[in-house]
């Protein structure tokens, strides 16, 4: 690993030319006209514009591309150097300074009308340079002097018809152009003479730019390496995924990750909620094609022919979880993936759906086979499985299973699976692993919101979580202490309505959104509405007290656990008296 500077005019030009380009995997320019104006006001203020990390010569695995905006033969010239972190700022000068491309979507521009205006406003003598330099030196970029415009074919016509200086006409190698359409408008506009000889000439041609420091990386080490030292140096300081290493690495073998999954996520819809990063589908090919199927080992274990062969299989298995997991257990994965307990257990079930035929079950067969996946899915939100050392466990625990089911009895059941226990769900927060099971065991009903009568089950637009005791409304309660741990925030305090009535009960006590509810609606009707939302009719009639204290919170909390504990129960699953503690921040 090397370093050095070169000008940013230099590294301009060679992307431009074709001398370095980049890797075909990084994601296209997404930089505004904005951020392009501002980095052109940086240049001609002489500002540092950060530094740059470029891999020497070419890589075999990092099938290479030319710069957006680059010469049409850039892509046969022999590339000198790849750029790993710069694009945005390289490709914004190819903008600026060239311009002349059929890719390039705007063309930048110094408006000199408006220029003159701001100088004629601050009355500033353009033939005073310290009063003009002093001048030009607060001139920032969003008073509007610099412009962007739709590209065209012939831009410098504009500097006579429209008073707008092409900034390509800026760079300092290309005086002859520049000189040749100055002139003509200095015998169209004598007046503006001065302007053009004291301010844009001396203090808007950009000379070379600063000297950019870069960081050079050298082409024999392996991408892991690579990914480390880039996440080191560069700007965002976050590690190349496992995904994007596999992208780059098949993109040598004609192969675009990227649009595959577009075209599997949009033939299995589902799979859009379960595998957001995309990696999940990734292990499942290598775990389907005999391969180790740990994220880390993805850029290796991840061949060509691997994925070619097995993507299709691997998005059927996917979808078919999928589709299990949505009827059959109220995960809702056809509208949102807020209802997931583990995403990590997405790729070990296809391998169990597939090892064990579960497309070809009748219906006898998957009668058997339903209650053995929904005790792993329970037991494993339950006991926060998946919350580390995710890896040995998803393979471990497809084998386990998938023996478990062929062997047709319970005494096959994972040893793990047999000992997880029903934690204390008063402690339960709004997030996390158990929470989301809860979430799915209440959207197996259908939910009707007690006013309007809408459908309210998680993912639908609309909806929003209520809490049942509001926050306003307990601190106000006899008791309510939370310098002693009492909380508001739990999942045993929430239930689902529409964003309207959510908003209609905020701050109410209880008794009075009962109120609320009754007067359109028979008593039976809202209590059955209340109890579809996990809520019994022992936890309803703490609701309707009219008077109550922290006491009345806390005997409502153990109702409605009571009531999970009666859903859960119907897999095995007994009750333990220890709180819960959760990781809220991970799916696994």
């Amino acid at each position: 690993m090397a370093t050095g500077t070169e000008s940013y005019l230099k590294w301009v030009e060679q992307a431009h030319d074709g001398a370095i380009k980049l890797p075909a995997f990084q994601r296209d320019f997404k930089w505004t006209r904005k951020q392009v104006i501002a980095l052109y006001d940086s240049l001609r203020r002489g500002y540092p514009i950060g530094s740059l990390i470029a891999l020497e010569g070419t890589k075999k695995e990092l099938k290479e591309r030319s710069f957006r905006g680059a010469v049409k033969d850039a892509g046969g010239k022999t590339t000198k150097r790849l750029i790993l972190d710069g694009q945005q700022r390289l490709t914004a000068g190819i903008d600026l300074f060239y311009g002349d491309s059929e890719e390039s979507q705007s063309q930048y521009f110094i408006d000199l009308d408006k220029l003159l205006k701001l100088l004629e406003s601050s009355d500033i003598n353009i033939e005073d340079d310290a009063a003009v330099a002093e001048f030009l030196s607060e001139l920032d970029h969003d008073e509007g002097y610099c412009v962007g415009r739709i590209s065209r074919k012939e831009p410098f016509n504009l500097l006579n018809s429209k008073h707008l200086l092409w900034t390509s006409l800026l760079r300092v190698d290309n005086s002859k152009w520049r000189d040749h359409y100055l002139e003509l408008y200095e015998i169209r506009y004598p007046e503006r003479k001065p302007l053009i000889r004291n301010v844009i000439k001396p203090h808007f041609v950009i000379a070379s730019g600063p000297d950019v420091p870069y960081v050079s990386i050298e082409s024999t080490l392996q991408l892991d390496a690579i990914s480390r030292i880039f996440s080191t140096l560069n700007s965002t300081g976050q590690v190349l995924t496992p995904f994007e290493l596999v992208v780059a690495v098949l993109f040598s073998d004609e192969i675009d990750i990227r649009d595959d999954l577009k075209i599997i996520k949009a033939a299995y819809p589902k799979i859009k909620n379960m595998d957001k990063s995309g990696e999940i589908t990734l292990q499942t090919v290598v775990s389907l094609g005999g391969g180790n199927p740990k994220k880390s080992l993805l850029p290796k274990e991840l061949k060509a022919a691997v994925w070619n062969n097995r993507k299709d299989e691997a998005a059927e298995l996917l979808s078919k979880v999928g589709e299990f997991l949505t009827d059959n257990f109220g995960m809702a994965l056809d509208k949102t993936d807020n209802l997931i307990p583990y995403d990590s257990i997405f790729m070990p079930m296809a391998i169990v759906f597939k090892e064990v035929g579960y497309s070809s079950l009748g219906p006898g067969e998957k009668a058997k086979v339903n209650p053995c996946l929904t005790r792993w899915i329970v037991g494993s939100a339950l006991s926060q499985r998946y919350q580390e050392g995710v890896h040995n466990k998803q393979v471990g625990d497809a084998t386990d299973v998938i023996n478990w089911i062929k062997q047709g009895s319970d005494e096959y059941m994972p040893v793990w699976l047999r000992d997880v226990t029903i934690p204390s769900l008063t402690s339960v927060s709004t997030k996390g692993a158990i929470a989301n099971l809860l979430r799915c065991l209440v959207n197996q009903e259908k939910l009707i919101d007690p006013i309007t009568s809408e459908p309210v089950n998680f993912g639908l637009a609309g909806t929003a979580a209520h809490h049942i005791f509001p926050k306003k409304f307990v601190e106000k309660l006899v008791g309510w202490d939370e310098s002693k741990g009492d909380r508001v925030d739990l999942f045993l305090n929430l239930m689902q309505l529409t964003a309207a009535t959510n908003g209609r009960f905020l701050n109410d006590d209880p008794s009075l959104q009962i109120v609320d509810a009754l007067a359109n609606l028979p008593d039976v009707e809202v209590v059955q509405r209340y109890e579809r939302q996990a809520i019994p009719q022992t936890a309803f009639e703490v609701l309707r007290k009219p008077i109550k204290g922290r006491s009345d919170f806390v005997d409502f909390l153990k109702l409605r656990e009571t009531y999970f504990e009666g859903c859960l129960a119907k897999w095995g699953f007994t009750k333990i008296t220890h709180e819960v503690v959760e990781d809220e921040n991970e799916m696994g």
